[in-house]
């Protein structure tokens, strides 16, 4: 039978080789994700990778599913599909930027549901996403906590995971209103993480680094950035 996949959410990996994926399915079975670089058609490449995902029940009683796409090269485009038993989900895709400089786009507190009306909300962000994705593109978003307003709501993190981060990669931060659920793990994949500094539900600190720059991110808002010094020789 036909399995629902929905949720998809594209978060940022250990580096910028890789990419980290979460989307919820109505199957207690993990998934794979296959990945390939984009064509010249429509058709999906013959010639993939795929990357095995792992599978835990969630907040609504559906199941999440995370994997880590790897090896990933810089300045290129990539398609993939998400692949649940015979279910295989239509095609999306990302790309990766260069190995030097790179922008990302930074928000805070988006909170779904502060308002009273998780709908406007959503509208409200949509927008802004939009104005992100198609007037800045930047590499990659940075959330600096309060993705939604009530830790367990599922209605308000639909609200906040737009289509759009299919594509765009994210890193998110614990807000003091995300800390109260298991809901804010279960939709993002986040690389490294660590609870030697104590965690929350929703879990602990993390770091990635994206070309010469190290993001080191605190539960509850806290975000700090520092940059390796480059070796040059010659």
């Amino acid at each position: 039978s036909s399995v629902t996949q929905d949720d998809v959410i594209l978060t940022v990996g250990s580096d910028e080789t890789q990419r980290n994926l979460t989307w919820y399915a109505d199957v207690n079975k993990a998934g794979t994700v296959q990945v390939a670089k984009a064509g010249n058609t429509d058709e999906f490449p013959t010639e993939y990778k795929e990357f095995k995902a792992t599978a835990s029940v969630s907040n609504e009683g559906l199941y999440t599913n995370q994997a880590t796409i790897t090896g990933l090269e810089a300045n290129t485009k990539y398609v993939y599909r998400l692949v649940n038993g015979e279910t295989v989900s239509g095609t999306y895709s990302f790309e990766t930027g260069s190995t030097g400089d790179f922008t990302f786009a930074l928000v805070g507190d988006p909170q779904i549901g502060a308002s009273g009306n998780s709908t406007s909300d959503t509208e409200s962000w949509g927008s802004t996403v939009n104005y992100i994705v198609n007037t800045l593109d930047p590499d990659f978003l940075l959330s600096a906590g309060d993705q939604v307003n009530t830790a367990s709501s599922e209605t308000e993190y639909k609200g906040y995971l737009n289509e759009k981060f299919a594509s765009l990669a994210s890193a998110t931060t614990i807000g003091n209103h995300d800390s109260g659920s298991d809901a804010y793990a279960e939709h993002y994949n986040l690389p490294n993480e660590s609870t030697e500094l104590g965690t929350t539900n929703a879990g602990g600190d993390y770091y990635f680094v994206y070309n010469n720059t190290l993001f080191t991110i605190f539960q509850v808002s806290i975000t700090f950035i520092s940059f390796k010094a480059a070796s040059v020789s010659g």
